[in-house]
């Protein structure tokens, strides 16, 4: 009897230190939510961080450009001012004070350099889904003076 007795608190002791199928259950759950709500969040912040990245890389090519004239007088080519990644960015071929973002396949920004007007025109194409977080950021059309 004796023995059966310390079995009994022995096994009262192992069944108190372990978790109930339903505070696993519960905690599951818990789990479930909070990845159903974060998860959509940090699936769009590659796409965030590449709008950011073209955002700066307008205001950089602009004021390099608008530097580069200032001191020359004249400009010949976008590369002539700055470097730009060609991963992200085109240079026109036709056309060497024209360069293009281009996402998934889509023209989504045109920065050209116009010596004659002197300006600079930076064009976002707002009607394309590709480019609606370029447009959500911040960036939209504009015309920057050289001078």
């Amino acid at each position: 009897m004796c023995l059966n007795l310390k079995y009994q608190k022995a096994s009262k002791k192992a069944y108190q230190k372990a978790f109930s199928l339903i505070e696993l259950i519960f905690v599951i759950v818990i789990l479930g939510i909070i990845a159903s709500v974060a998860i959509p969040k940090l699936t769009n912040i590659k796409t965030l961080a590449s709008s950011s990245s073209v955002k700066q890389d307008i205001n950089t090519i602009v004021s390099s450009v608008k530097s580069y004239y200032l001191i020359n007088g004249n400009i010949n080519a976008i590369e002539d001012s700055v470097s730009i990644n060609s991963k992200i960015w085109s240079v026109d071929s036709t056309n060497s004070l024209k360069i293009t973002h281009i996402r998934d396949g889509v023209d989504c920004v045109v920065l050209e350099v116009d010596t004659s007007n002197k300006e600079i025109t930076v064009v976002v194409d707002s009607s394309n889904s590709e480019c609606s977080t370029l447009v959500s950021q911040g960036i939209s059309s504009e015309t920057f003076d050289l001078e």
